[in-house]
């Protein structure tokens, strides 16, 4: 999209600038559930009535805290709201505020995504971060299915989920979240397990029968290793 010239940009501001906060605040509160569901997370509400996002795309990578300096939910919707602010989004009369910072986050995520995406790969052609990692997802959860253990598997460099070398356990969940990305089952599936350090919580958050664990993974397993 073309920049606002400064002078259509000065009458966008005034409109905003003219809008009721109610307004205002009924948008962002909207939009806090669509970046939640743009990330895989869940919405969830603290005993001061602050949101937060638990789960999803924010541990490793583009949308971690880490990566990004603050947290996901309200970096983004800082950056959406932003982007009506700094003449680079033109805000198309025939929708609603609210509607408008929905197609916005819809277009900033993704596009996030795609620009730290570019940056590790722009990295490993320089030769940093060539830790190439045989994927093996046991970590997510023991062939074993009457085992317990979930999130730490074991000691080994090919287990270890959120403990050992960064590098590695940066590879292994951006590779997870985007073979799972385009399978609601294993979208569920990795957040869930990102929630839970047991295998019996991962049963128990989503309501798997004994043996399912086990498909899921070598479902994974088989997108993972089909990802360049």
């Amino acid at each position: 999209m073309q920049k606002l010239t400064d002078e259509q940009l000065a009458r966008q501001v005034d409109d905003l600038d003219h809008l009721p906060w109610p307004v205002w605040e009924d948008a962002l509160d909207k939009l806090l559930p669509v970046i939640s569901r743009l990330l895989h997370g869940r919405l969830v509400e603290d005993e001061n009535h602050r949101k937060h996002l638990v789960g999803g795309y924010t541990k490793f990578g583009a949308h971690s805290e880490h990566e990004l300096g603050a947290e996901a939910l309200y970096h983004y919707q800082g950056i959406v709201v932003e982007k009506l602010y700094d003449g680079s989004w033109e805000w198309k009369p025939e929708h609603t505020l609210a509607e408008q910072l929905e197609i916005i986050a819809n277009s900033v995520i993704p596009k996030a995504a795609e620009k730290y995406a570019n940056q590790i790969e722009r990295e490993l052609s320089l030769g940093y971060n060539r830790n190439y990692v045989n994927f093996d997802v046991e970590w997510l959860g023991n062939n074993n299915d009457d085992d317990d253990s979930a999130g730490d598997a074991g000691d080994s460099e090919e287990n270890t989920a959120f403990g050992g070398n960064t590098d590695i356990k940066h590879d292994r969940w951006e590779r997870i979240c985007a073979a799972a990305d385009d399978d609601p089952q294993l979208a569920q599936y990795v957040q869930i397990v990102g929630e839970s350090k047991q295998l019996k919580d991962v049963r128990e958050k989503g309501g798997y029968e004994p043996g399912d664990t086990d498909k899921l993974i070598k479902r994974l397993r088989r997108k993972v290793n089909k990802l360049k």
